[in-house]
């Protein structure tokens, strides 16, 4: 694999160094495809235990890069969902608020080169690591997630409703991570707050998908096959 640059010496120290060393190949190579000494090199570092004595794992390097980024990322959803959710009623446009409240911060990584790293490591991590609670590292808010579910479909049973939430958050995230694959601010034409905003109307608009209720299978489709 080439690498896009070399993480810069000087004055840094070598626990950040590993941190943008790991931000670099974990975005590139991939979280879990990325050996010791390949870490070690890209950081300028020669002690071989550097990350078990900085991070006491690679699972707590990726909890460090990833926490690097989360203080800034939930400060900022702190503000927007103050600005866009509160002493809203459960509406169509609120819960398109609300969405974008919570998408925003993530946005703005995307401009530039170690926020659009830590995007592609977030969507991989959300697949990846089942027992890390999801808060752990996708900010939310009590305060969006409450309008979200106030401002949805009507009738939507509980369980299907809980489902959408989860699905369209990986969504949303899973979209961002693939435009931070791409490096330039306009993407086939399309620049980035144009992106946001398509993105944050799919995610609404799929809150109000019909769901699975009595005979809810089109006799025209065939049937999903066992085996």
């Amino acid at each position: 694999m080439k690498l896009s640059r070399g993480v810069r010496m000087g004055q840094d120290t070598a626990r950040q160094r590993l941190i943008e060393a790991g931000e670099e190949l974990y975005a590139e190579a991939g979280v879990g495809r990325v050996r010791l000494r390949e870490l070690n090199a890209l950081a300028g570092v020669r002690n071989d235990s550097a990350v078990h004595y900085h991070f006491g794992s690679q699972d707590g390097l990726l909890e460090a890069i990833l926490q690097t980024h989360l203080q800034e990322i939930g400060a900022r959803v702190d503000k927007t969902t103050a600005a866009l959710c509160t002493g809203r009623d459960g509406s169509p446009e609120a819960l398109r608020d609300a969405i974008a409240a919570l998408a925003i911060p993530f946005a703005e990584k995307l401009r530039d080169e170690r926020g659009r790293r830590f995007i592609r490591i977030v969507a991989q991590v959300w697949g990846r690591i089942g027992d890390w609670q999801q808060q752990r590292f996708i900010p939310s808010s009590a305060l969006a997630m409450d309008l979200i579910r106030r401002s949805a479909r009507g009738g939507l049973p509980g369980a299907v409703l809980e489902e959408r939430m989860w699905l369209i958050t990986r969504f949303v995230v899973a979209s961002f991570a693939a435009r931070a694959e791409r490096q330039d601010a306009v993407v086939d034409g399309i620049a980035l707050d144009a992106f946001v905003y398509d993105v944050v109307g799919m995610a609404t608009a799929a809150y109000f998908a019909e769901p699975p209720e009595g005979g809810f299978w089109p006799a025209r489709w065939p049937a999903i096959r066992e085996g």
